[in-house]
């Protein structure tokens, strides 16, 4: 052949971009990608699921118990329990004492290590801890409305609850704010008489025979530690929701919530209704913690003295999606918001998500935004949100909708892509045991000197793992997933050689592969006359590809000859199916200009 031109493209730093037609992507991006990421300079096959163990029912949160004289333990809650999972156990044990502990399925957990124990709580049920040695978890001693000693000349809010000087068993909620007067009422025992205080009216709420009962229990939809108190926010007291609610325990002490009989203990709370959107979730960043409510976000700030804390609105223009849905990482937040996914770094908040946000939104199931699940791996940087898509559910992997879909976001190279996920519950395990050779979930043919010496194998390692709505745990690693083969494909930009006018006879498509294995690269190309016309697909090529070839090495890189004349080109390649994973560096199309033959 005779006047062959080529041009090599590189998949560089662009990943996936949905926000533009394919015509107009830059080179190195992508119009399309499932179950791939992208590095630097390269696309691969994700990692597929592993099957560990099986619970007795649908998981819900996995989370890391972090003790400070030992390595984590492994926190599992499912609908009904929580378990402490090792690899070596062959039979669960559920912490919770309580048999009628039922959570929702679509249940938010929110959990942390305060003060060496692990808290978890869920709207709607007791607060709880662990302490990592005991037969059953406990529910939070002294976590109670107030009950203040009532005071001459204070101000009280709405929903203070006191208790009278001279006490006699009942306990009273102000129902009006204001400033208390300076003589104590008397107060009276019928309860639906209102007791008249200076500003304030006070209703009684019945009898408190022993301080704590628990008919004061406070719950919580989230919590989080920050300089020395543990913060709760979205609270239900005395069985009364309070959505913008952000309360606060005395300081060292998560058993105490309210103050001293003299005032003092620093504990408080502060109601946030600068806006209608309920808080969603607390997290520390940096030196605040911020309050992610569903339109907007605050910054709480340590002032000592008599308010202790301070607050500032840092923007109503974004709120969060979902209380899963906000990844936290060491200086910087990521989350999902009503209409981009955003970075907040405790100052400004910043649109990551241009490039997919328009087909994500689309995807996503409009009735589950709440249901929008995030994760960080800190092995491939890859920050993860799985989500209910408008998409065919595939029921050997899942049924009804349980976050089929995922986008995927790289810290390192600022690409995103898609991948099928089918998961309840997504987070961190530590490996409790090392994995001998038969235990590794990757081909034989594919056992690099980098997977034989990495520590992805060994005891300890922090691994990322999922389960779903059976109960099954699954470990993110090798190529072989248990619930059956996966594709890994992606498809081009639309490629026109720079000459979108001429007519190109395509003859040969080669790539440059880092790694492959004994098994086909299946290769189909698209051909178009203009660039707004369908694309006319060929057949799936197999392109075989042969254990490690090196594009840059002295092995030819594998290749397929072809014969198709057009204007635009776009290629999908990829393989279909378990133990065969891939890293395409690149590619080179060569091509005629038609009458230059």
């Amino acid at each position: 052949m005779s006047n062959i031109f080529q041009q090599v493209f590189l998949p560089s730093s662009k990943g996936l971009i949905t926000s533009a037609p394919s015509s107009l992507l830059p080179d190195g991006a992508f119009s399309s990608a499932i179950n791939v990421r992208f590095g630097d300079g390269y696309v691969e096959k994700v990692k597929a699921f592993d099957f560990l163990s099986q619970f007795p029912d649908k998981i819900i949160s996995i989370n890391l118990y972090k003790i400070s004289s030992s390595q984590p333990l492994n926190m599992i809650h499912t609908t009904s329990g929580l378990y402490n999972y090792t690899e070596e156990e062959t039979a669960h044990v559920n912490l919770i004492q309580d048999t009628s502990y039922k959570l929702q399925p679509l249940s938010f957990i929110d959990s942390g290590t305060f003060f060496d124990k692990y808290y978890f709580c869920s709207l709607g049920k007791d607060i709880m801890s662990w302490d990592g040695e005991s037969r059953f978890c406990k529910k939070v001693d002294g976590l109670y409305a107030p009950t203040m000693t009532w005071t001459p000349s204070h101000t009280y809010k709405k929903g203070d609850i006191i208790k009278p000087k001279t006490y006699s068993g009942y306990i009273y909620k102000c129902t009006r704010e204001g400033v208390s007067s300076g003589t104590e009422p008397k107060w009276a025992k019928d309860l639906s008489t209102e007791n008249t205080d200076g500003g304030c009216l006070w209703v009684g709420t019945g009898s408190l025979e022993v301080e704590g009962n628990s008919a004061q229990n406070v719950q919580a939809q989230t919590m989080e530690s920050y300089k020395g108190f543990l913060f709760l926010g979205n609270t239900t007291e005395d069985g009364e929701l309070h959505p913008y609610r952000l309360r606060w325990s005395q300081y060292q002490n998560p058993n105490l919530w309210h103050n001293n009989d003299d005032g003092s203990g620093l504990s408080g709370y502060v109601d946030i209704d600068d806006s209608y959107g309920r808080i969603i979730l607390i997290r520390k960043l940096n030196d605040i913690l911020v309050v992610y409510k569903e339109d907007s976000i605050i910054a709480i700030s340590y002032t000592g003295g008599d308010s202790v804390f301070s607050k500032e609105l840092i923007t109503t223009r974004a709120g969060a999606i979902s209380p899963k849905a906000i990844i936290q990482l060491p200086h910087t937040h990521v989350f999902v918001g009503k209409d981009n996914i955003y970075q907040f770094d405790g100052n400004t908040v910043v649109p990551i998500g241009d490039a997919i946000k328009d087909w994500f939104f689309q995807s996503l199931n409009p009735s589950a935004g709440n249901n929008v699940i995030g994760y960080f791996d800190e092995d491939s940087q890859d920050i993860i949100f799985a989500f209910d898509s408008t998409q065919p559910i595939d029921t050997a992997k899942g049924s009804g909708k349980n976050r089929d879909r995922a986008i995927t976001y790289n810290l390192t190279t600022k690409t995103w892509s898609t991948r099928e996920m089918y998961v309840t519950g997504i987070g961190q395990m530590s490996q409790t045991k090392d994995r001998i050779i038969n235990e590794v979930n990757v081909p034989m043919n594919s056992m690099t000197s980098e997977i034989i010496d990495s520590a992805l194998y060994l005891k300890n390692k922090t691994v990322t793992v999922c389960g779903d709505e059976s109960g099954k745990l699954y470990r993110v690693s090798g190529y072989t997933d248990s619930r059956g083969d996966y594709d890994g494909y992606v498809i081009t930009k639309t490629h026109h050689m720079e000459d979108p006018g001429h007519i190109k006879r395509l003859c040969r498509i080669q790539f440059h592969i880092e790694s492959a294995g004994n098994f086909p690269l299946y290769v189909s190309v698209g051909t178009g006359w203009n660039a707004e016309s369908k694309m006319q697909w060929t057949r799936d090529l197999e392109m075989e590809l042969r254990n490690p070839t090196p594009w840059y090495s002295h092995h030819v890189a594998p290749f397929i000859d072809v014969d198709l004349s057009a204007r635009y080109f776009q290629l999908r390649f990829g393989t279909k199916k378990n133990a065969q994973p891939f890293r395409v560096l690149g590619y080179t199309l060569y091509y005629q200009r038609r009458g230059e033959e």
